[in-house]
C-alpha cells in the first residue's frame, strides 16, 4: 500500500470518511449549482471537517476536503465540468476553504495533546 510507505495509515475508516465527504460534496454540488448560495457551500463544508477528523482521522479529513475542493471546482462553480473557475471570488473561496480545512483538521485532531509543562501551569 502506497500510504504505508509514506507513514500514513489508510484503513477502511479513513476511506469511509473521504467517501462521506466527497459524497456530500457531490450531492450539494449537483443540487445547488445554479443557486446564488453556491459560494457559501464550501464554508458550510468546513464544519464537516471537525466530525470527520474526530471519527476518521486527520488524514481522512484533509483528503476529503481536497477531494471536495476538486468536486466544487468541477461541478459547482462555472464553467461546469472544468477545473478552471472564472470568478476570482470563487477561486479565493476554494483556496481559503482548502487552507481552512487543513488548519481545522490539525487543530481538532484527537491525538493533539497539551505538553506536560503547559498542563502543570494550569
Amino acid at each position: 500500500m502506497a500510504g504505508a510507505c509514506l507513514g500514513f495509515k489508510f484503513n477502511r475508516k479513513s476511506l469511509v470518511g473521504v467517501a462521506v465527504y466527497a459524497g456530500f460534496a457531490g450531492i450539494f454540488s449537483y443540487f445547488l449549482r445554479h443557486d446564488q448560495i453556491r459560494s457559501v457551500i464550501p464554508w458550510v463544508f468546513l464544519l464537516l471537517v471537525i466530525p470527520i477528523t474526530h471519527l476518521c482521522g486527520r488524514l481522512s479529513a484533509v483528503s476529503g476536503a481536497t477531494l471536495a475542493t476538486l468536486i466544487f471546482a468541477f461541478f459547482l462553480f462555472p464553467p461546469l465540468g472544468s477545473p478552471v473557475v472564472h470568478d476570482t471570488a470563487d477561486r479565493i473561496t476554494l483556496i481559503s476553504f482548502q487552507v481552512g480545512a487543513i488548519v481545522v483538521a490539525y487543530l481538532c485532531s484527537p491525538g493533539l495533546s497539551i505538553p506536560r509543562q503547559a498542563k502543570d501551569r494550569l
